[in-house]
C-alpha cells in the first residue's frame, strides 16, 4: 500500500518523538549514575579566592557598540525616572512649605539642622540659635511620616522697651507630620500634610519679667500647648528641571497665654499662602527659593514693644548631594521656627536674617564606592595633632582619641564614619590648663574659651570633597564644629579647609586655612603639617600654625608616632599650642608642653 504524503509525515513525527524519549531516558540514567560518584565539598573562602580571580572593569572595557547603545537611550520614562530621583529626599523647602517628593517604601533619612542670627544680639556668643533634628520615613511611595525635635534657649534678640533687664526665653517642640499624595496628573501633583505638635514655652526669671506677663511682675512663666497645622502643597513641573509650588496652609496656636490675660501675648491662628521655586542644577544639586504671606487672623512676629504683627517669610537655599548617602544644605531665611507649626514665626522680639546649615543622611541609600588605600597611604589614617589631614576613615569605622600633657590639659573624642566621605565627631570634650590669661574678663578668645580649668564641649563633622580614591590628584576636605564652654556658657564656630598632597609614597603635606567665629571676636590662621613615613612602625609629624589675626599666637608641634598595630597608635609630642581641640590650635600656650596622644580605630 502506498503511503500518502500526509501519512508519511505523521509516521515521521511519531518516530521522532520515540527517538527523543529513548535518548532522554538513556541520558538521565547516565547523569544519575554519574551524580552518585560526585564527591561534594564545601570550599573555604581562601580556597575559593584562589580558584576565582575577580576583577572590576570600567566602562572602557565594554565593546564600542555597547557604549553607543548606552548613550542612545532616549526613552521618556527612563529620563523621567532619573529626573524624579535626583533629590528624592528633599521633602520640604521650609517646614511649613513641604514638597511633593516622597521617599520610597521603607526608605528613611535623618537631618541635623542649625539656624542662627548673623550677630549675637543681647546674648553674645556666635548668635541666637534654633537647633533641630528631623527623621523621615516612607510608609509607602505615596505616604510619608516625619518626626521633629527643635529647641531654642537664649535671651531675646532685642531688649524690651522700658525694661532695664535682658529677658530669657525658651522654645521646645516635638512634632509628628503626615504627608499623603492626593492627586497626580501629567505635570501637576497635590498632597495633604497634617501636623500635631507639643510646644513648651517659657520666659522670665527672678531678675526679669516674662514676655507673656502683662502685669510687669518678676518671675519665670512656663506654658505647654498642643498646636498643629495643615497644608496643601500643589506643584507644577514647568520644565524638566524647574518646579513651581503653591502652598496654602493654616497653623493653629494660642493668641493668649496665662490666666486673666486680656490682650494678645502670643501668635494665634494663621492662614497663609506660600510660593516656591525648585531648580535642579545637576543630578546632585539644586537651588530653591520661597515667599510666604501670613493672612491672619493671628500674627507671626513681635517687636521690642511686644506688639504683634504680620511679616512675609522668605528663603533662599542650596542643596548638594555629596554622595547618595550624604546631603548638605545651606540657606538664608527669616523663618526662626523649625517645625511645620512654628516655622512661620520670626525670631522672638525681631525680624532678622538668619543663616542655616543642614546635614541629611539617607540611611537606606548605598554609600559611594572608593578605591582601597595602599599600605603607605594608610599612614594618614590617624590624622594630625594641631594640623589635621584630609583623610577620612571608611564607612562605619569608629575612632577614639585620648590626649594628656604635663600641664594637665586633657581631651578625649569619639568619631564615627557615617559614610566613606563623612565622619561625625560626636564627642570632643576636655579642659585647658597652663594657658596664660591677661584678665578674668571675657573680652577675647583666649580669656573666654581657654581660661585655666575651662572645659569645652564640641561636636562636628568632616566631609571629603576631593580624593585620590575618587581619581582626584589631591585630598580636599572640610571640617566644622560647634559647642560651648563650661565657665561662661559661650560658644564659637570652628571651620577649616583641609588640603593634603602626597609628595611621594613616604611624604605628605597639609595646608589648612582655619577660622574661629565667636561673639568676642574672630580669628584666622593657616596650619602647615607634614607626615613622613620613616618605616613600618614610625612616622615623624612636624606642624606649624600661623595666626593671621595675632602673630604672637604662632605655635608649633612635633610628634613621633609609633604604630602599635594597624588600628592603634601613640604619639609622643612637644608643643607650645594651647591645645589640639579647635580654637586651641591657633593660640599659643605660656610654656612648651609635652604629652601623649592615644589613637584607636575599631
Amino acid at each position: 500500500m502506498k503511503l500518502n504524503k500526509y501519512r508519511l509525515k505523521k509516521i515521521s513525527k511519531q518516530f521522532f518523538i520515540l527517538i527523543t524519549f529513548l535518548s532522554t531516558s538513556v541520558l538521565n540514567k547516565k547523569l544519575l549514575r554519574s551524580e552518585e560518584n560526585i564527591n561534594w565539598q564545601i570550599l573555604k573562602k581562601e580556597e575559593f579566592s584562589n580558584i576565582l580571580n575577580w576583577e572590576k572593569f570600567n566602562d572602557n572595557y565594554y565593546p564600542e557598540n555597547y557604549q553607543i547603545k548606552k548613550k542612545e537611550i532616549k526613552d521618556e520614562n527612563f529620563i523621567k525616572y532619573i529626573s524624579d530621583s535626583k533629590n528624592n529626599f528633599f521633602t520640604e523647602i521650609d517646614p511649613h512649605l513641604p514638597t511633593n517628593i516622597f521617599l520610597k517604601q521603607g526608605s528613611y533619612s535623618s537631618s541635623i539642622q542649625w539656624k542662627s542670627t548673623f550677630d549675637p544680639g543681647l546674648s553674645g556668643g556666635i548668635g541666637q540659635q534654633n537647633n533641630s533634628f528631623i527623621i523621615n520615613y516612607g510608609i509607602n511611595d505615596n505616604f510619608l511620616i516625619k518626626g521633629y525635635f527643635s529647641e531654642a534657649d537664649d535671651l531675646l534678640y532685642n531688649k524690651i522697651k522700658n525694661r532695664n533687664h535682658k529677658t530669657p526665653y525658651r522654645w521646645q517642640s516635638f512634632a509628628i507630620s503626615l504627608k499623603n499624595k492626593l492627586f497626580k496628573w501629567d505635570k501637576t501633583n497635590i498632597s495633604l500634610v497634617s501636623t500635631l505638635e507639643y510646644w513648651k514655652l517659657s520666659s522670665g526669671s527672678r531678675e526679669s519679667i516674662s514676655i507673656y506677663n502683662n502685669k510687669n511682675i518678676l518671675g519665670k512663666e512656663k506654658y505647654q500647648n498642643l498646636i498643629g497645622s495643615f497644608s496643601l502643597p500643589i506643584s507644577y513641573q514647568l520644565t524638566k528641571d524647574l518646579s513651581f509650588y503653591l502652598v496654602p496652609g493654616i497653623t493653629f496656636s494660642p493668641d493668649k497665654l496665662g490666666k486673666d490675660v486680656k490682650s494678645q501675648n502670643s501668635y494665634g491662628n494663621n492662614l497663609y499662602i506660600g510660593t516656591g521655586l525648585l531648580y535642579e542644577i545637576t543630578n546632585k544639586s539644586l537651588i530653591y527659593s520661597s515667599l510666604t504671606y501670613p493672612l491672619g487672623p493671628g500674627d507671626n512676629y513681635f517687636n521690642s514693644n511686644l506688639q504683634y504683627e504680620k511679616t512675609p517669610i522668605y528663603t533662599l537655599g542650596f542643596n548638594y548631594q555629596a554622595s547618595p548617602r550624604v546631603e548638605v544644605e545651606t540657606k538664608i531665611t527669616n523663618s526662626y521656627g523649625s517645625t511645620p507649626s512654628t516655622s512661620l514665626f520670626t525670631i522672638p522680639s525681631g525680624n532678622q536674617l538668619l543663616y542655616y546649615g543642614g546635614l541629611r543622611i539617607n540611611h537606606s541609600e548605598e554609600d559611594i564606592d572608593l578605591k582601597e588605600f595602599s599600605r603607605k597611604e594608610e599612614r594618614l589614617r590617624f590624622g594630625g595633632l594641631s594640623v589635621n589631614n584630609a583623610y577620612l576613615p571608611r564607612f562605619e569605622e569608629k575612632n577614639i582619641t585620648l590626649e594628656l600633657d604635663n600641664s594637665g590639659t586633657f581631651f578625649t573624642s569619639y568619631s564615627y564614619s557615617i559614610s566613606n566621605i563623612l565622619q561625625m565627631q560626636l564627642v570632643n570634650i576636655g579642659r585647658y590648663k597652663g594657658v596664660e590669661n591677661n584678665s578674668s574678663k571675657y573680652t577675647n578668645i583666649r580669656n573666654t574659651y581657654l581660661s585655666d580649668g575651662n572645659s569645652n564641649y564640641r561636636i562636628g563633622g568632616k566631609i571629603n570633597i576631593l580624593s585620590p580614591l575618587k581619581g582626584d590628584s589631591l585630598w580636599l576636605s572640610s571640617k566644622i564644629s560647634v559647642g560651648r564652654n563650661d565657665t561662661n556658657n559661650q560658644g564659637y564656630i570652628f571651620s577649616e579647609l583641609i588640603n593634603t598632597i602626597n609628595i611621594s609614597e613616604d611624604f605628605s603635606l597639609s595646608l589648612n586655612p582655619k577660622a574661629v567665629f565667636s561673639g568676642v571676636g574672630n580669628s584666622t590662621g593657616l596650619g602647615i603639617g607634614a607626615n613622613y613615613y620613616l618605616n613600618k612602625k614610625v612616622q615623624l609629624i612636624p606642624e606649624l600654625n600661623v595666626n593671621f589675626t595675632n602673630t604672637s599666637n604662632n605655635n608649633y608641634t612635633f610628634s613621633v608616632r609609633y604604630l602599635i598595630t594597624k588600628d592603634k597608635a601613640i604619639d609622643s609630642y612637644i608643643s607650645n599650642a594651647a591645645g589640639f581641640q579647635d580654637v586651641g590650635q591657633i593660640i599659643k600656650a605660656n610654656d612648651i608642653k609635652y604629652g601623649f596622644k592615644f589613637n584607636i580605630f575599631y
